[in-house]
């Protein structure tokens, strides 16, 4: 990930001018276009709402993505959700349009503004419907597809032979999200709900009384990451 820090260092220093950074207004709502990266819709618009954002104490806040409503609540279990929403996908920013995306953490400091947004909230529903399936003998530990050796192609993905149990068929979202992003933490005993790990995203942002540059940057765990450049004007 050292690459993405430098990438943001360098937008977040040419954003920085000479303004006074205590006179530097950052609450209000703000609009964003992308200009790295990409939606999944194709769109590039970003809606920032900053209610809190004053220097040592906690920021409030909310973004959203995009133009358009968000994804219908899931209805099966055994297909990924949201359609089109992959997380590994290169240079996509993994997030859904319409929805409301609560910052759980950051602070201002000066002229910066760090947002950590809770990316993993958007699962809820799906890992709701989710069967537990143990990982290891004896342990509550569990995830949404079996502990199985499995392959994926751009066409089809499996879950492979093993013991009695034949080579499936499973929906490569599903398993991405399952295996790979890991966005739902399950236990034998409790079903499963959104991760808490594995998958962060957070912008950092520079102002400059009516606008704003930085970058978002996501991190998925043993996968990599990525990030895309942004820009805001006061609306």
């Amino acid at each position: 990930m050292k690459s993405v820090s430098i990438v943001v260092a360098a937008v977040l220093a040419a954003a920085c001018g000479g303004d006074d950074p205590e006179g530097v207004v950052m609450e209000g709502p703000w609009v964003g276009e992308l200009r790295s990266g990409f939606l999944i819709s194709g769109s590039s618009t970003v809606t920032l709402d900053v209610e809190q954002a004053s220097t040592g104490d906690p920021v409030a806040a909310t973004l959203v993505f995009g133009e358009g409503p968000p994804p219908a609540p899931p209805v099966d279990a055994e297909v990924g959700w949201p359609t089109g929403l992959d997380p590994l996908l290169a240079g996509a920013v993994p997030v859904a349009d319409g929805v409301v995306y609560e910052v759980v953490g950051g602070a201002r400091t000066g002229d910066q503004l760090r947002l950590d947004l809770n990316v993993t909230a958007l699962w809820e529903p799906w890992c709701a419907l989710q069967t537990p399936h143990q990982i290891l003998p004896g342990s509550d530990e569990a995830q949404c597809l079996p502990n199985r050796p499995w392959t994926a192609t751009p066409f089809e993905c499996h879950l492979e032979a093993d013991g009695e149990d034949e080579r499936a068929e499973v929906d490569c979202l599903k398993l991405t999200l399952c295996r790979r992003a890991r966005v739902c933490a399950c236990t034998t005993t409790a079903g499963c709900t959104p991760s808490t790990r594995g998958m962060t995203l957070y912008l950092d942002l520079a102002f400059r009384q009516d606008s704003a540059t930085g970058a978002f940057v996501w991190a998925i765990e043993g996968m990599g990451g990525g990030s895309a450049q942004v820009h805001f004007t006061r609306r």
